[in-house]
């Protein structure tokens, strides 16, 4: 079982990266189901969330990984990152 949810967590990260957002979404989630206490699964399914567009779901993804690992600096990164650009790019 640690093997399939290594290598889901592994393929939605790659999709991601390729920009396979819903391939992404459904790797990550499978990891997820594997085991919900994973904070790496819940930081790439924030980042397949963000950049395919769904702001809300991402920060809540992020914010799971950082509730599972409070360690976990690139979650707090990405957390802090999203909302400047959010802020610098919206309109006033």
């Amino acid at each position: 079982m640690r093997i399939t949810l290594k290598l889901n967590n592994m393929l939605g990260f790659v999709r991601v990266r390729k920009g396979d957002v819903a391939g992404a979404v459904d790797d990550l989630n499978r990891a997820i189901q594997l085991d919900p206490q994973f904070a790496g699964a819940h930081y790439n399914l924030g980042a397949a969330f963000w950049f395919g567009g769904q702001r809300v779901k991402a920060l809540t993804e992020l914010k799971e990984a950082v509730r599972l690992d409070p360690t976990f600096v690139q979650a707090y990164l990405f957390l802090v990152w999203p909302r400047r650009r959010v802020a610098i790019t919206t309109p006033r």
